[in-house]
């Protein structure tokens, strides 16, 4: 308990002046209720045993001015620990996500997401009640036993210390039943995979105790130089390797498609490029500098991914593109909108960029949403672009839409684009052909075509499907070599 006190109780130093109020409410609150109950002896002992009006409305009315501003006090001391609790929450919470955004990406394979959803719920709330509410509570129950006390001794000095005789008996009785239940209690948390102390709960333990990745860089003007070198990757509980010995370049203002049957090891790419996974073999570099020796907060600010998967939060447009660049103008977003070729429509919608969306509805198709995610990405203006799939999902005329305002988005970027879709191949700097985890072909679009390999096959099918199963190879294609 003192190792959890003495770690979190530094978060409340900008709340300490409001601590220090509540629990002056709480103990003028102790104060009103004890001198309220004394009043009320005094109402029943005295004043009605007269039998007299005269003698029972003054200390009726001393005794409800007291019980109303105990009241008053109590009030408003709950509701500045009910603020200061939730800000304290807020603090906390924000702490243990911005740590887990630091996290080695093989931690979330070593933990299950429900325990960090509990730990950022359950856990940061348990801290809570130790460090905040366990401080009210603790001066509320000093000052309630030694004001009850002094009142009950006060009135009846005889029935008091026989209570309080008795009070280490019921306390060690009602100990002893306790003990039981929190096993079973115990037991059943364990059964369903919760942690088995509130104290390690408190800790946070793993959360906060497991160390982000080692870093040894310090920020620099990233130009976007990305390099692969004779990476190999196995998914963790996987036997089987994804990529296998992979080396390639993007240069500054390069765009390069990389493209390959399903299940050849595209998307993973993008995982690594991003370090939601680091490779098992080999390594991947920004500028020259390993990735993970890169801050993840500094890494992903240079680098814009625009997922298979339209990405819409269930809010305006306005913030929707916004969240790419936080604090940018109405301008800048208007403008990104237009580069995107989305102010059209979302300015003919009757709320404009203030109408509210959800990506399960139908109120704007998938272009225009995908139009949406690009105006958002344009916003972000990042030397990185990963594009995965960006087309996957749209007919063919809302693809054909969208390839405009993804030329635009390319323009100046080092892009990577993982696609089965090969539209936008010929007009590709290089195309990167992977097949089984490996790199086997490299060049551009009529080389390719040229070859009559693994990319020829891919432009005779629709979509990319494979029209034929070729045989696996061994021999390793280095495309920085090529």
């Amino acid at each position: 308990m003192r190792q959890a006190f003495s770690r979190f109780w530094p978060l409340t130093e900008d709340d300490r002046r409001w601590l220090v109020l509540i629990c002056s409410c709480v103990v003028v609150a102790a104060l009103c209720e004890t001198a309220a109950i004394l009043l009320f002896g005094e109402l029943t002992d005295h004043a009605l045993q007269k039998g007299s009006l005269s003698a029972f409305w003054v200390p009726a009315g001393q005794w409800l001015a007291v019980a109303l501003l105990g009241a008053a006090v109590g009030y408003a001391g709950n509701s500045a620990a009910v603020w200061t609790a939730e800000r304290f929450v807020m603090r906390l919470r924000a702490r243990v996500f911005g740590h887990v955004q630091d996290l080695p990406p093989d931690f979330f394979q070593r933990h299950r997401q429900g325990d960090l959803v509990e730990r950022l719920t359950g856990d940061v709330e348990s801290i809570e009640e130790m460090v905040v509410s366990g401080v009210v509570g603790i001066v509320s129950a000093i000052f309630n036993v030694v004001l009850f006390s002094a009142a009950a001794l006060w009135l009846r000095w005889d029935l008091a210390l026989a209570t309080f005789t008795l009070a280490p008996v019921l306390w060690f009785t009602a100990r002893k039943f306790s003990a039981p239940i929190k096993s079973v209690a115990r037991e059943e948390r364990v059964a369903d995979g919760a942690i088995t102390s509130v104290v390690e709960e408190a800790l946070g333990n793993v959360v906060l105790t497991d160390p982000p990745a080692h870093r040894t860089v310090t920020p620099w003007r990233v130009r976007g130089t990305v390099q692969l070198d004779r990476v190999g990757f196995r998914y963790p509980g996987q036997d089987a390797f994804t990529l296998h010995d992979v080396s390639l370049t993007a240069r500054p203002g390069e765009f390069v498609v990389v493209t390959g049957p399903s299940g050849a090891g595209k998307s993973t790419i993008a995982k690594l490029l991003l370090r939601f996974y680091d490779p098992t073999e080999g390594s991947a570099r920004l500028d020259g500098v390993a990735l993970d020796a890169i801050p993840v907060s500094y890494l992903r600010e240079h680098v814009t991914l625009l997922p298979q998967q339209t990405l819409i939060l269930h809010d305006t447009i306005r913030e929707n593109i916004a969240c790419g660049r936080p604090g940018a103008t109405g301008r800048e977003i208007e403008q990104s909108a237009r580069s995107a070729a989305a102010h059209g429509f979302i300015a003919a919608l009757p709320e404009g960029y203030d109408t509210r969306i959800d990506p399960h509805t139908a109120r704007l198709s998938g272009g225009q949403l995908q139009r949406i995610a690009i105006a958002r990405a344009m916003l972000r203006d990042a030397p990185v672009l990963i594009l995965d799939e960006p087309t996957t999902g749209l007919d063919a005329l809302a693809a054909r839409r969208v390839i405009g305002p993804l030329r635009e988005l390319m323009s100046g970027c080092t892009t990577l684009m993982i696609t089965h879709d090969l539209q936008l191949a010929p007009q590709a700097d290089r195309i990167v052909v992977l097949d089984h985890g490996r790199l086997v072909e490299s060049g551009t679009h009529h080389e390719l075509l040229a070859r009559r390999g693994v990319y020829a096959e891919l432009q005779g099918a629709p979509h990319g499907v494979r029209l034929k199963k070729s045989g696996p190879t061994d021999a390793r294609f280095d495309e920085t070599s090529w």
